[in-house]
């Protein structure tokens, strides 16, 4: 897998060179440089996908008279040094050592329902973000045409940041000043810069102390100003603090239950905001309704602020639910389409499904229905069954949702020799009579489990609570069979040292004890303590009866 991040990233850097031709006659030249975009793991059509959005996005730039900076340092780091992932802090030291006037930062998000790109245009001048863009779309082929017309967005921003930026003044430094702080100590500020005084005033150092202030994460804004006074040439650095939280709250959540929303949201009250988290967030929220059918939410996180604090708002417009038209099964011999589909929760939509819900998609149920199905092929003597592949189709308006399943089932098998091994307790002729299983019957692993109950029931009754069951298989793939060993290790015997009774507010502790067939300082029995809980439960004094050892 790392080789084909490394055959990407180098793919990408080499299309991008190609690209790069001479600007147009009288347009305005800018360098950009841009890194190689995150990408979502490390398969081929990940790498595949983030090339084609580069080569889209370079392709326009390129087109327009934009230059793409730094392609021979790139190659450099990624061939000779072995760089595959790009932090910020190196995007941005190799756009300065480059010359560049802007870098441009890249995500690509892809799940089964949409792939999407975020991308941060910063201006290595002053070192700030310039603009910040995303595009989603259903298919790769419409996101390679966002990205396409994103490239005339970009050029255009390039050209405003350029154009606002201050006529550069030259000096020597007589002192310099933070302002704008309110909570983060001046000192603090005073560390990171490397400007000094009595020096000479340097632009690409400011640029420096910028970016370095900025990468506290305190701060929403930074600048820094050169301006002349009585006392000599002064620089100061203007911040803007980042506010602290006062209030998180969610708004147009129906179908899904704020608590489960809630959950997902990592940013707390009396906090500094973050809004990388803050987007984090709002994305996972969008992935939760994905989930449960509900391809087209949106989800906007709203910052109110008065600089000091700030209430952040999730708003959620749901949109329609997705609705299963289609199930369709390859690959199932022994049994139809239409038994697969009746093992399964979902199922597609009816004429009365505004009756009994049918056609309502949720991840979570869905995956239950492929472990569903498995089991069902494993309880009936197909132990080699598998999901070769399971596919979500949405349509084109995001309304309707196909769902194909892809099966092997294999030969089936069935029980061959039963035996046990290991600590017997009343010989091993008594304990495999209380093994339901018997040789020659089909396979089936629920009743495996079940005689592994009764088998670890048999010791717990022995005062061995803690007995290790494992049941040891051995398939025959000639003869069809799976043969079965009980392995049992009994470890040491368990006493009843203690039982409180706790949750009982009328009902006295004796009354309880009288029903209990389990004695402190006794043997544990495991059928000793199914009969004690039956017992209580007919009493009928109690909601809900446990026992917790």
């Amino acid at each position: 897998m790392r080789f084909l991040r490394l055959t990407f990233v180098l793919t990408a850097i080499l299309t991008v060179f190609v690209l790069n031709g001479p600007a147009s006659a009288g347009r305005q030249k800018i360098r950009v440089l841009m890194p190689p975009f995150d990408a979502p793991g490390d398969a081929a059509a990940s790498s595949r996908l983030r090339r084609d959005v580069m080569e889209s996005l370079a392709t326009g730039l390129a087109a327009i008279g934009a230059e793409i900076a730094g392609i021979e340092e790139l190659k450099e780091l990624v061939l000779k040094e072995g760089v595959i992932a790009f932090t910020e802090e190196r995007a941005l030291g190799l756009g300065v050592r480059v010359k560049a006037d802007f870098v441009l930062l890249g995500a690509l998000k892809a799940s089964e329902a949409s792939f999407a790109v975020e991308i941060r245009l910063i201006d290595l001048t002053t070192g700030t973000k310039a603009a910040s863009y995303s595009r989603s779309s259903p298919s790769v082929e419409a996101l390679l045409d966002e990205a396409d017309r994103l490239a005339d967005h970009v050029y255009r921003d390039m050209l405003s940041a350029r154009s606002s930026r201050p006529a550069l003044k030259s000096g020597v430094i007589d002192s310099i000043a933070v302002s704008g702080n309110r909570r983060v100590d001046t000192a603090a500020v005073m560390k990171k810069i490397t400007s000094r005084t009595g020096e000479p005033f340097s632009p690409d150092d400011v640029r420096e102390d910028i970016r370095a202030i900025y990468s506290t994460g305190f701060f929403d804004d930074v600048y820094a100003d050169l301006s002349d006074t009585n006392s000599g040439k002064v620089l100061t650095f203007v911040v803007r603090e980042m506010p602290f939280i006062k209030k998180v709250s969610v708004e147009g959540n129906k179908e899904i239950k704020e608590e489960r929303v809630n959950g997902l949201i990592n940013i707390k009250e009396n906090t500094v905001l973050d809004r990388s988290i803050l987007y984090d967030a709002a994305a996972k929220i969008k992935a939760l309704y994905a989930e449960e059918g509900f391809y087209l939410a949106e989800v906007e996180p709203q910052v109110k602020s008065d600089g000091v604090e700030a209430e952040v708002l999730f708003k959620i417009e749901e949109g329609p639910e997705v609705k299963v038209r289609r199930i369709t099964v390859i690959g199932a011999k022994r049994y139809g389409e239409e038994d697969i589909k009746d093992l399964m929760n979902t199922d597609e939509k009816g004429l009365f499904s505004f009756l009994t819900r049918s056609g309502k998609f949720s991840e979570f149920v869905f995956t239950n229905d492929l472990a569903l199905i498995m089991g069902h092929y494993y309880d009936n003597g197909f132990i080699n069954a598998d999901i070769l592949d399971r596919r979500l189709l949405l349509s084109d308006d995001k309304l309707w949702l196909y769902i194909t399943i892809a099966l092997t089932e294999g030969e089936q098998y069935r029980f061959g020799d039963i035996d046990l091994s290991g600590d017997m307790l009343d010989g091993k002729k008594a304990l495999l009579e209380k093994i339901k299983i018997k040789k020659d019957s089909v396979f089936d692993r629920s009743k495996l489990g079940k005689d592994v109950d009764v088998i670890s029931d048999f010791y717990g009754d022995k005062g061995y609570a803690y007995a290790d069951i494992r049941p040891l298989t051995t398939p025959d793939n000639g003869k069809k069979t799976v043969d079965v060993t009980f392995d049992i290790k009994k470890n040491d015997p368990v006493f009843v040292e203690r039982i409180d009774i706790t949750g009982n507010v009328t009902t006295r502790d004796k009354v309880i004890r009288r029903e209990m067939e389990v004695d402190e300082g006794s043997l544990f029995s495991s059928s000793g303590l199914k009969r004690s809980r039956n017992n209580l439960r007919r009493l009928g004094f109690f909601e809900d009866v446990r026992i917790a050892q």
